[in-house]
C-alpha cells in the first residue's frame, strides 16, 4: 500500500473543536484528506441520524469514482448506522474511530442527568472500527473508567467483556497544535526580551 493513503474524514458535528481537528488534520496529513462533514447544529441528532447523510454522501462519491483506503470517523459518528447504511460497498475499507471527545466523562449542563443513549453509542461505535484512537491517554483512562459502570447500569446481557476488547484496539494519538504564533516567544527570544524589559 502507498504511503499516501486516500482518507475519508466523516465529521458529522462540523463546527468548533470539532472542526478544528477536522480541518487541521486534512491540512497537514500527507495523505489525501477528504472531509465528509454535516452542520455543527444539533449534536443529539447527528449522533442519532447523521450516518442518513455521510452515507448519502459517501455512496455519492463511489458513484462518482473516488474510493478512501481509510474511513476516518469522529466520536459524533453513529458507526453501527453508518456501516449498516454503507458497508455494501466499503466492507474492505478499514476505519479508525477518533475519539475528540466523549459522552461517559463530558461534563453535563449544570442540572442536567446524564443520557447514557450516547455513551452507548460509543461504545457500540468502538467495537464497530478497526482502531480507536483517544485524543489523549487521560481521555483513555478515564473512558475505560467509566464504561464498565454504564454497562452494568442496564439489567442484562451487559457484556462487560466487551471493555477489554474495546481497549485492546484503542491508543492514543495527540490533537496536533499550530504553535507557529508563539514562535517570537522562543527561549532565545524570551530571554532577550526579558533582558531588555530589566534596562
Amino acid at each position: 500500500m502507498s504511503d499516501n493513503l486516500t482518507l475519508w474524514l466523516l465529521n458529522p458535528y462540523h463546527t468548533g473543536s470539532h472542526r478544528a481537528w477536522a480541518e487541521g488534520y486534512a491540512s497537514h496529513s500527507r495523505h489525501h484528506m477528504r472531509v465528509i462533514s454535516m452542520m455543527g447544529n444539533f449534536w443529539k441528532w447527528r449522533m442519532h441520524g447523521g450516518a442518513l447523510e455521510l452515507a448519502e454522501q459517501t455512496s455519492a462519491l463511489l458513484a462518482a469514482g473516488e474510493r478512501p483506503d481509510l474511513l476516518l470517523a469522529t466520536s459524533m459518528v453513529n458507526l453501527p448506522a453508518f456501516f449498516a447504511l454503507a458497508r455494501r460497498e466499503l466492507a474492505s475499507v478499514p476505519t479508525m474511530l477518533f475519539m475528540h471527545e466523549n459522552q461517559l466523562t463530558y461534563p453535563p449542563p449544570p442540572g442536567a442527568k446524564r443520557d447514557l443513549t450516547y455513551g452507548m453509542i460509543q461504545h457500540l461505535s468502538m467495537l464497530a472500527t478497526d482502531r480507536v484512537c483517544f485524543n489523549s491517554a487521560y481521555h483513555l483512562e478515564s473512558w475505560f473508567d467509566e464504561l464498565p459502570r454504564l454497562l452494568k447500569h442496564f439489567p442484562d446481557y451487559t457484556h462487560l467483556e466487551t471493555v477489554e476488547a474495546a481497549r485492546a484496539k484503542s491508543s492514543v494519538l495527540p490533537v496536533g497544535c499550530d504553535l507557529a504564533r508563539l514562535d517570537g516567544y522562543r527561549v532565545g527570544n524570551q530571554t532577550r526580551k526579558q533582558g531588555e524589559r530589566r534596562r
